[in-house]
């Protein structure tokens, strides 16, 4: 690896997401992509199929970073692809999510259609870059080692964001999670029941923003949502975006429920694996991104009594 062997990755990166930001809504305006092309491994067909919009859109992808001539082993929830020469250890490990979005498009709901790609080191399993674009709004985030950047894809000018600084709950906290799937929902509610009642009698005015996935820690970099509470994700939903919470500060911890917490910033990169947390021996996985200091004392503080005694959960420190 060499630093101009990821600047061409970010500059690659960069390429795909403004490209395929375009494609995206060509194939939408042309009625294209919506036929199902099979399932997901390791996924219930009722949860997520494969649309010809996500194939065409991992084309894109790989287009962009085979042109950069480094090595790359690329991972999505399609499968796993490797570019480049092929002796040797990969040069880079990626993650990718062509197409985020695919179950709103093939309804033809107009919402959260993104693509999110991370770049990891083969050897710390750390990310080092990536980049995201929220296709409808037409923003552009880039993640580096110096920070996470925000640009409107027309004009073009890039400015640093930066992450929430609330450290406790209060009535304006947004809390994300991925509520979309009737599975999805039944599980979040009825384990983070005695959160939602707190929030009602302590701090009615927090909000729950009903998306998640990958497409979320750009948010997450930029304040846009305050944390994020998801259950039992499928890691191909969670690698795809860690570069933004490396870059943006916000490393994610898995924390058992005595507290004890060990980082998760790097990745297996393995998938299907949907007890992402696994190797820790947890059994609940709950990813909850937050940017706080002390993570020990606010877990038992305020989420201790709040969520079933058996749950792990993931936070931002």
């Amino acid at each position: 690896m060499s630093k101009d062997g990821l600047d061409s990755l970010v500059r690659g990166i960069e390429g795909y997401l403004r490209e395929v930001a375009v494609h995206v809504l060509h194939m939408q305006r042309q009625g294209l992509g919506t036929e199902v092309l099979g399932r997901v491994p390791g996924r219930p067909e009722s949860e997520d199929v494969e649309i010809g919009l996500d194939r065409s859109c991992q084309q894109v992808l790989e287009r962009w970073l085979g042109a950069t001539g480094q090595r790359v082993e690329l991972y999505s929830e399609h499968g796993l692809v490797t570019m480049g020469q092929p002796a040797g250890r990969p040069g880079y490990l990626a993650a990718a999510d062509p197409f985020d979005g695919s179950g709103l498009f093939r309804r033809g709901v107009p919402a959260e259609w993104w693509s999110v790609v991370s770049v990891f080191d083969p050897l710390t399993r750390e990310p080092l870059a990536g980049g995201a674009v929220d296709i409808l709004r037409q923003e552009l985030y880039m993640a580096t080692a110096g920070g996470v950047t925000a640009a409107s894809l027309d004009k073009g000018a890039a400015e640093g964001v930066f992450p929430s600084r609330k450290t406790a709950m209060d009535d304006s906290v947004m809390v994300a999670a991925y509520l979309i799937d009737p599975s999805y929902l039944v599980d979040w509610t009825s384990k983070a029941a005695r959160l939602l009642l707190a929030a009602r009698e302590r701090w009615p005015g927090v909000r729950i923003w009903p998306n998640g996935g990958s497409c979320i820690y750009p948010w997450l970099a930029r304040g846009r949502v305050d944390a994020y509470l998801m259950f039992d994700e499928p890691r191909s939903e969670i690698d795809p975006g860690l570069a933004f919470s490396r870059a943006a500060g916000y490393p994610v911890y898995a924390v058992e429920s005595d507290c004890d917490s060990q980082s998760v910033t790097g990745s297996p990169l393995r998938y299907p694996i949907r007890a992402s947390f696994r190797r820790f021996g947890l059994r609940t996985h709950v990813s909850l991104t937050w940017p706080v200091t002390e993570r020990r004392e606010y877990l038992r503080a305020t989420l201790g009594a709040l969520v079933p005694p058996t749950a792990s959960f993931g936070l931002v420190s």
